[in-house]
């Protein structure tokens, strides 16, 4: 039975239903990932003929759509309109222009593993109901891989060398991580150990296959464009409902990148005349804990929040539990500092994980300890409060009690959810969180790395800057290391519009903030605005800002 019981009952909700059957058959990931599990022994098919059948079925909502009258609608309602409108085109855009399927070797080895990973990482079952579906999906990783064989062509190099670099660690997940969760297993399931133990390593080995491909056949046709160009800003328009162009966009972010790098070099000079603001970055950088007590700090510093959130009642903590574990070994090349895995908006138990990537212990010493470097205690709060309280965790959580059936399927807005964390950043600061002149500089030294990000995802995107150029920026004038700044381009090539998402999203909370104020006078509060700015789930900013004010107005 599936989790999501409720019954859509407007003609836009019942429309909506046929859309998220037709996505869930057609990408069963989703519907694991949301937690609803009807769908969780297959991987879908991704092959052109399936891919298109889909996008005819879509076109057949898209003309129903069409009818329905959005004026007509009250305004939460009309909100979710706009949200299965612009999912039904962007679907449309990746299917038919962007090609994904055909370029992205990635693409099969991700969903390979997140199949399987969504299975074995959430309790939302007993173990051996979850290694069921976990079976029958590891059964189907070589026939998904050998049609990326078949399916890929010349795809751009990065992506290939990035598939590349995260082969090993899904060999490792497949062939040590599944086996380690079987092993859980009572004897009266002794046949479904041994079975996912058997299908773990064909798939490992599938893997491995596949890696060997990529390295000898495909690395060597490689030469495709990652940049999307003229189809970019209609994607920044679905995904963001914005209507800057790149170039403002871009323009936007160069003005912040020198006002922040101003701010910077002003608050260098009250810590210590005699050094640039690198310079005391560097010197906070060497001050860290140990490879065994980066997961003890980051626990530690997430009591510590959590404890000041309920003494000065910021915001209301929703239910929901926050584990801080290693990031997966698969995920370590794209994100080599820490992140955030939600729970399913569905699911039961909401346990969100925070990932700490762990320092490589096959790594040199020099290269431990510049890993080691990117967890600075000056770091450390800024890094947890962006992640956890009350930054991703606290605010997906709320969004998972979004009380729309169709924001609940549709709900995730990094223009939103990457907004609230970075504008978390400097609110704790701005209420006393942190104190310390060095954790503000490294607050100002994240929003100079997001300003960057902001250049960098149009010059990618727009073929205005190569990888080379976009790697220079981060590292010369943001101060990462070059192995740092290679994992973060890396990404930003394969996530086009995200990693301009965190500034832009600030920006907007930040404004709406200053109205809120200006118009509420004395009966401003944190709680209250913070509370009823994300009372609307994970939608985009002219989204949010639209319910907003109509609550307002409510009262």
């Amino acid at each position: 039975m599936t989790a999501d019981n409720r019954a859509p009952h407007t003609p836009l909700e019942q429309l909506a239903a046929r859309y998220f059957a037709a996505t869930f058959e057609q990408y069963p990931i989703i519907a694991t990932s949301l937690g609803i599990h009807d769908y969780d022994d297959r991987l879908g098919d991704f092959s052109a003929t399936a891919l298109q059948n889909y996008a005819a079925q879509v076109k057949g909502m898209q003309a129903e759509l069409a009818q329905i009258d959005p004026a007509a609608l009250p305004i939460t309602e009309r909100s979710d309109y706009q949200l299965l409108a612009a999912n039904m085109e962007d679907t449309l855009l990746d299917i038919e222009q962007i090609k994904e399927w055909q370029r992205s070797p990635q693409l099969y080895a991700d969903v390979a593993v997140f199949s399987i990973f969504l299975l074995v990482s959430r309790e939302y079952a007993p173990l051996a109901t979850r290694l069921r579906g976990v079976l029958a999906r590891l059964q189907q990783v070589p026939g998904l891989l050998a049609l990326g064989k078949q399916q890929v062509q010349n795809p751009p190099a990065i992506f290939t060398e990035t598939a590349i670099e995260g082969g090993g660690g899904a060999v490792s997940f497949f062939r040590q991580a599944v086996p380690m969760f079987a092993s859980q297993l009572g004897e009266q399931d002794a046949t479904l150990k041994a079975d996912v133990v058997a299908a773990a390593e064909q798939a490992a080995a599938a893997m491995e296959e596949y890696v060997i491909w990529l390295n000898d056949d495909l690395s060597q046709r490689s030469d495709g464009d990652f940049a999307l160009r003229g189809l970019y800003q209609r994607k920044l328009q679905l995904q963001h409902m914005i209507e800057q162009t790149p170039a403002q966009i871009a323009a936007w972010g160069r003005e912040l990148f020198t006002n922040t790098l101003a701010q910077m070099r002003d608050l260098a000079e009250e810590i210590d005349p005699n050094k640039s603001w690198d310079e005391i970055i560097a010197d906070t950088r060497r001050d860290h804990p140990t490879a065994d007590g980066l997961l003890l700090a980051y626990r530690g510093e997430t009591e510590r929040l959590l404890a000041f959130l309920n003494h000065h009642q910021l915001v209301t903590i929703p239910p929901g539990e926050l584990e801080i574990v290693e990031t997966p070994t698969f995920q370590r090349a794209t994100y080599p500092y820490a992140g955030y895995a939600q729970p399913g908006a569905f699911d039961a138990v909401q346990t969100g994980q925070f990932w700490v990537t762990p320092v490589n212990p096959n790594s040199s010493a020099a290269e431990q300890e510049q890993q080691l470097e990117e967890h600075a205690w000056a770091w450390i709060p800024i890094i947890a409060l962006h992640e956890g309280y009350p930054g991703h965790h606290l605010q997906l959580l709320r969004a998972n009690q979004a009380s729309t059936y169709i924001r609940k399927h549709l709900g995730f807005s990094s223009l939103f959810v990457e907004g609230w964390a970075l504008y978390c950043e400097q609110m704790m600061g701005e209420v006393g969180y942190y104190t310390d002149r060095r954790v503000k500089l490294s607050q100002l030294r994240g929003q100079l790395w997001r300003a960057a990000r902001v250049m960098i995802d149009v010059g990618l995107q727009m073929g205005a800057m190569s990888i080379d150029e976009a790697i220079r920026l981060l590292s010369d004038q943001v101060k990462f290391s070059p192995e740092s700044a290679r994992g973060e381009v890396r990404r930003y090539t394969m996530t086009p519009g995200q990693p301009m998402s965190y500034l832009l999203g600030k920006d907007a909370i930040l404004r709406l903030r200053d109205e809120a104020q200006s118009r509420w006078g004395q009966s401003f509060s944190l709680q209250r605005f913070h509370d009823r700015l994300l009372s609307s789930g994970s939608i985009p900013m002219k989204l949010v800002r639209e319910e907003f004010w109509a609550a307002a107005e409510g009262g």
